[in-house]
């Protein structure tokens, strides 16, 4: 039976295509039902017509320096002009976590990682809760794609270290198609960067076609990873620091390994590319808002902090909700010390008690200290534009690349751990049976998690307001009576437990922006259709927001008071979202 396995594990196409199934059903209620989340609205009011007509372009590609994000968020919005539309983006979404477990799994292969442990690691790290979100929300797919640029980057810097140049025609051939789909958005810079880019890919494939020799070849492979890397960062900087995570997996394999001098050689390189990429990014977006005089010194803006004591504890609190793996109900901290920090002290204490292990195998405390000072460093490196930023909220999106890292220092400290207790019988069988158990039991989690914590709540606040349109909003269109709701926010959250700031159970009205394009875009589902320049605010203050709509006005109130206070004149309709009783 094992043997059957191991060749069905050695195609790739099978591996690829199991762990594919694996994530359809991992995370299955988000493209089983039709909902949006807050983020999701913001694709109601947009005309389609060019992408800098998008409401985001100018704080995502000018104040944030991060084009790609614009670039993805354009691509995932085309199919979205519709409810329904949101599956195909985050069916694409999980094909995109798909390629790169798949990579992942390729990558713990080097390292003499069994093929059940590599697919049992690569599937279970990519059900994590960041990734659940990231699956949920359709408009995170340009969270998504970073990660599977790193991987490929990664795979370009490993060929290199190893003078394999074999896949040099379809690193191309992948450079030129980002740059394609950079040129489709038909935005003048844009079209300029892509002229140039391929111009200079062009260049060099065409010298590396000339002379293969290996001086030609580095070249076009490193200006290649660049490229990859720096559109990964210019998409979302949080994502492509998942590069640090794979660099984790050389890292504590290198007690084991018998090429130490080349995990250290390749480490040095992964550690000086990357992070010259990222002080080339940083540079450039300072530069560019100098020229354009964009003020910087924000929470996401191209700035860093110099507040010490916020990085450290911003760190610490970034691996405190991290140390909870699977678990999410652990985000918000209790008063008790124990139930706050107990995941973290027990992956802590593992981890100590592994390196110990891999001392006392080696009789070398050198290996231990160099793996626990680089494993370290890349907790911090994974998390780095988090707490580096003026940003002081930790969300799980944030958390992309220190998630799987978190993840997979437990279970290779749990694995030298258990290397030190004498053999049992029926070992392997034993084993077998609680990694199935616990590779069942992420994905049935993952599945539930999303659904009781994502789509449910959701669904319930956008049937409740899909029932007022229904019923007394839509008639009076049908009849052209212009038409006046006031909206007053409600709950944060209409469960009763709440599991991050923004994420898990959380209101997708909890901002005030969302609400009116959430009543735009149902309306559209419904056959009326709002103008979209209309979607920007007639008045915007922070209690109270006013839109002028071609089929009449909504006015927005934070809360009742608000709306004793500032509501114009009589509504035709009041939606008080504070009406909404919880779920059960």
């Amino acid at each position: 039976m094992s043997k059957i396995l191991e060749k069905i594990l050695s195609k790739d196409i099978f591996v690829i295509s199991f762990i594919f199934i694996c994530l359809m059903i991992a995370f299955a209620p988000s493209y089983q039902f039709d909902y949006f989340r807050h983020d999701d609205w913001a694709s109601a009011c947009w005309d389609r017509i060019a992408i800098n007509t998008h409401h985001l372009f100018g704080n995502a590609v000018l104040n944030e320096f991060r084009p790609y994000t614009m670039i993805f968020i354009y691509y995932s919005e085309l199919f979205t002009e519709y409810l329904s539309g949101a599956k195909i983006v985050k069916i694409a979404t999980i094909g995109i976590f798909s390629l790169s477990s798949f990579l992942l799994y390729k990558w713990l292969k080097i390292f003499n990682i069994n093929s059940f442990y590599a697919i049992f690691l690569s599937i279970v790290l990519f059900v994590l809760p960041p990734m659940q979100v990231m699956s949920s929300t359709y408009q995170y797919f340009f969270m998504a794609a970073p990660i599977l640029l790193c991987a490929i980057t990664f795979s370009i810097l490993w060929d290199i270290q190893n003078k394999n140049y074999n896949n040099i025609n379809y690193v191309y051939g992948f450079i030129l198609f980002i740059q394609l789909i950079t040129f489709a958005t038909f935005y003048p810079v844009f079209i300029i960067y892509t002229i140039i880019i391929s111009s200079l890919m062009y260049f060099l494939h065409r010298k590396y076609k000339k002379n293969s020799s290996d001086q030609n070849a580095k070249i076009f492979m490193y200006v290649s990873a660049f490229i990859m890397y720096f559109t990964a960062i210019t998409a979302y900087p949080p994502s492509a620091m998942y590069i640090w995570f794979l660099l984790s997996v050389p890292l504590l394999m290198y007690f084991k390994s018998e090429k130490k001098e080349l995990i250290s050689n390749f480490a040095i390189k992964v550690f000086i590319f990357s992070a010259s990429t990222m002080i080339i990014y940083f540079l450039l977006g300072k530069f560019f808002a100098y020229i354009l005089g964009i003020d910087t010194n924000h929470a996401r803006g191209m700035s860093i902090s110099g507040d010490f004591g916020k990085i450290f504890f911003h760190t610490i609190d970034a691996f405190r909700i991290t140390s909870n793996l699977w678990d999410i109900k652990q985000y918000f901290k209790t008063g008790l010390f124990w139930d706050n920090y107990d995941m973290l002290i027990i992956i802590f204490s593992l981890f100590l008690i592994s390196l110990f292990a891999v001392y006392k195998k080696n009789n070398n405390y050198k290996i231990g200290f160099i793996i626990f000072i680089s494993i370290s460093s890349l907790v911090f490196f994974t998390i780095a534009p988090l707490v580096l930023s003026n940003n002081g909220a930790t969300m799980y999106r944030y958390l992309i690349a220190l998630s799987p890292l978190a993840g997979f220092i437990f279970l290779w400290s749990i694995s030298i751990v258990y290397s030190l207790f004498p053999k049992i019988i029926y070992e392997n069988y034993i084993i077998g049976l609680i990694l199935l158990s616990f590779f069942i039991g992420s994905i049935f989690m993952s599945n539930q998690t999303i659904f009781k914590n994502l789509v449910e709540p959701n669904q319930y606040e956008m049937n409740y307001l899909s029932n007022f349109l229904d019923k007394e909003i839509i008639p009076k269109i049908k009849n052209k009576e212009k038409v006046v709701i006031h909206h007053i926010q409600g709950k944060v959250n209409y469960t009763k437990n709440r599991y991050s700031l923004d994420e898990y159970n959380v209101s997708m009205t909890v901002f005030k922006w969302p609400v009116l394009p959430s009543i735009v875009m149902l309306l559209k589902d419904k056959g009326i259709y709002t103008q979209s320049r209309t979607c920007f605010p007639s008045k915007w203050e922070p209690d109270h927001g006013v839109f002028n709509l071609n089929w009449g006005s909504i006015e927005l109130f934070t809360n009742i008071d608000s709306y004793k206070k500032n509501a114009s004149k009589e509504a035709d309709i009041l939606i008080d979202m504070g009406k909404l009783d919880f779920i059960d």
